[in-house]
C-alpha cells in the first residue's frame, strides 16, 4: 500500500523535525522511502533513503535496522543497473550491509540470508554457500535458508548434496517444502530472491528427483 508508506515517510519526517538526534526515525523513514520506490521508480528516493540510514548509523552505529534498510536500497540500485560491473558492486555493498546488520543483530536469521543471497548476485558464491552452511547448522528447520543453500549447491555443481538439503527442509516443513518444489518461481517471488538465486532454485526444482534423497 503505497499510500501508507507515503504517509510514514510524513509521520517520520514530523518524528525527525521532534528529535533531530534520534536515530530510528531516520532509519524507519529510509526504509518507507525505499518502499515508495518500489512504486514511482524514482531513484531519487533511494538516494535520500540512503541518506536517512546513513545518518540514523552515524547517530547509533548499533541500529540494526538501518543496516537492513541500506541493504534493501543497494539491492534495489543493483536490481535497477544495466551494467554488469555496476549491478556487481551494488550486489557486494549490499552484502556488506546486510552483514552489518547481523553483527548488531546476530540472531536475526533473515540478516545472515539476504547477506548470502546478494554474495551469490555479486558474484562471491564461495562466500554465499558458507554463511548459508553455518546460518543452517545453527537453525537447521530454517526453510527458506535451506532451500538457498540447495540452489547454491546445486548451481556450483553439487546437485547430490542439493537434494540433501530439500530431503532435511522436507522432515521439518513438508507441506511449505512441497509448495516451494512445485512452484519454485512463485515461492522465489514471494520471498523477494534476486533474479540468480530464483533461476538457480528452479533449475534445481525442475530436476528429477529432487527432494526425495533419504538422510
Amino acid at each position: 500500500d503505497q499510500g501508507k508508506y507515503k504517509a510514514a515517510v510524513s509521520d517520520f519526517s514530523t518524528a525527525i523535525e521532534l528529535a533531530p538526534e534520534a536515530p530510528l526515525p531516520y532509519a524507519n523513514r529510509g526504509g518507507a522511502l525505499f518502499h515508495v520506490y518500489d512504486e514511482q521508480r524514482d531513484p531519487q528516493l533511494l538516494t535520500n533513503a540512503r541518506i536517512d540510514c546513513l545518518n540514523a548509523v552515524r547517530l547509533d552505529p548499533n541500529v540494526d535496522l538501518a543496516y537492513y534498510n541500506l541493504g534493501e536500497i543497494w539491492k534495489r540500485d543493483a536490481l535497477r543497473s544495466d551494467a554488469y560491473n555496476f549491478q556487481t558492486t551494488k550486489w557486494l555493498q549490499a552484502a556488506d550491509a546486510y552483514r552489518e546488520a547481523s553483527e548488531v543483530a546476530p540472531n536475526m536469521q533473515l540478516f545472515s540470508l539476504k547477506r548470502s543471497l546478494a554474495l551469490f548476485e555479486g558474484g562471491a558464491v564461495s562466500e554465499a554457500q558458507q554463511v548459508l552452511s553455518s546460518l543452517v547448522r545453527k537453525y537447521p528447520a530454517y526453510a527458506e535458508g535451506n532451500n538457498a543453500l540447495a540452489a547454491i549447491l546445486a548451481s556450483c555443481n553439487q546437485p547430490y548434496e542439493a537434494q540433501r538439503v530439500l530431503a532435511r527442509v522436507s522432515r521439518y516443513e513438508k507441506e511449505e517444502e512441497e509448495d516451494a518444489v512445485s512452484a519454485p518461481m512463485r515461492y522465489a517471488d514471494s520471498h523477494e530472491w534476486p533474479p540468480r538465486i530464483a533461476q538457480a532454485f528452479k533449475e534445481l526444482c525442475a530436476r528429477q528427483g529432487v527432494g526425495v534423497v533419504p538422510l
